[in-house]
């Protein structure tokens, strides 16, 4: 899970590392079956002995994903399950991060997978423009209401806007995006999807390299002081 070399070059500039763990069934966790291997996973993480974000099975609430996730009780119990095999192994230097989609709190799901306010250090949400192009503050709105009633700071662990829309919607859209996180002081941290998985059509393709309109929009953004205290 952790030592790549991207892993080791962020780590030397000094950034923050957040780990993405798809982990697996829960129920297979819970009965024990990957006890070695979340122990390991402890101790690589330990031994970085700088603090870690770690999203444990991000996006639990898609609903391809109930096959292995089995419910919102069973991930609960597997997320404590883990985190406690964490504090045995002394890896105190990891942050838990809770990321569902937002089209989870829009059906209303995802808050049926949240640990509880002494198991989450930060809330996190993903969040796309993709079939469905719309606001952000819109499309995350309903996450933003869960989340003010939990005093965390939040992660948009995940966002953004797929080619199909247009450079010049793009790049309005990622306008409002800086104005939407500015007007969310609980909003502390964020990381764009920059990717085109192959395979997908262009409503679910999200580079934003070789499109000029919405990467000036985007550069903007991260050259703004609010987003580099």
């Amino acid at each position: 899970m952790v030592g790549t070399s991207s892993d080791k070059e962020f780590l030397s500039q000094g950034a923050t590392l957040m780990v993405s763990w798809a982990t697996g069934d829960n129920r297979s966790i819970l009965d024990g079956e990957h006890d070695d291997l979340i122990r390991k996973q402890a101790k690589a993480i330990r031994k970085i002995k700088k603090p870690v974000l770690l999203r444990m099975r991000w996006e639990m609430d898609r609903p391809n994903l109930r096959a292995t996730m089995w419910s919102g009780n069973d991930y609960i119990a597997a997320w404590k399950y883990v985190r406690n095999i964490f504090k045995q192994e002394r890896a105190n230097n990891v942050s838990w991060v809770w990321c569902p989609t937002a089209e989870g709190f829009i059906r209303g799901d995802a808050p049926g997978f949240y640990p509880g306010d002494d198991q989450v250090d930060w809330t996190c949400v993903d969040v796309y423009a993709g079939e469905n192009f719309q606001p952000i503050g819109q499309l995350m709105g309903p996450f933003l209401q869960f989340a003010a009633q939990h005093p965390k700071p939040i992660i948009i662990g995940e966002f953004g806007v797929a080619k199909a829309w247009g450079s010049a919607a793009r790049a309005a859209w990622l306008r409002d995006a800086e104005r939407t996180f500015k007007a969310n002081p609980q909003i502390k941290a964020l990381a764009y999807f920059e990717s085109d998985p192959e395979g997908n059509p262009a409503t679910k393709q999200f580079q934003l390299t070789g499109d000029k309109l919405a990467f000036k929009a985007f550069h903007a953004l991260v050259k703004d002081p609010y987003f580099n205290p």
